[in-house]
């Protein structure tokens, strides 16, 4: 076998283990991530309890996505009850309100719908 050929054969399970090890690592970090969201939800959901809107709403706006309607749902509510940030609930909840289920539990982390409440809390805003 002549070296340029084993060049060629080396590389490639090179890459494959490079490759395998990003993986890994990676799958490792969104692990960690979800962990990290899910103290971070638990939290704001203490200071949601106790009506801290203000605290809870910089927690839930780092969880927010464009998938997660019941942190919508949660932000528009810490907003409506905020002083003087009413305005900036609308948009929140108009969203979380077109995607409501009437089986959302929205104490759930893995929730992504919103509860009934969305539309209660909309004709509030």
């Amino acid at each position: 076998m002549s070296r340029k050929n084993l060049l060629h054969t080396t590389i490639p399970i090179k890459t494959l283990t490079t490759l395998a090890l990003i993986f890994l690592f990676s799958t490792s970090l969104f692990s960690q991530s979800k962990k990290e969201k899910k103290k971070i939800f638990a939290q704001a959901e203490v200071y949601y309890l106790y009506e801290e809107y203000d605290l809870a709403n910089q927690l839930y706006l780092l969880l927010e996505d464009e998938t997660n309607f019941n942190i919508k749902y949660k932000v528009g509510v810490c907003y409506l009850n905020i002083d003087g940030e009413k305005e900036k609930s609308i948009p929140y909840l108009e969203s979380a309100s077109r995607h409501v289920s009437y089986s959302a539990n929205p104490t759930k982390f893995n929730e992504l719908t919103a509860p009934l409440d969305a539309y209660f809390f909309l004709a509030k805003s």
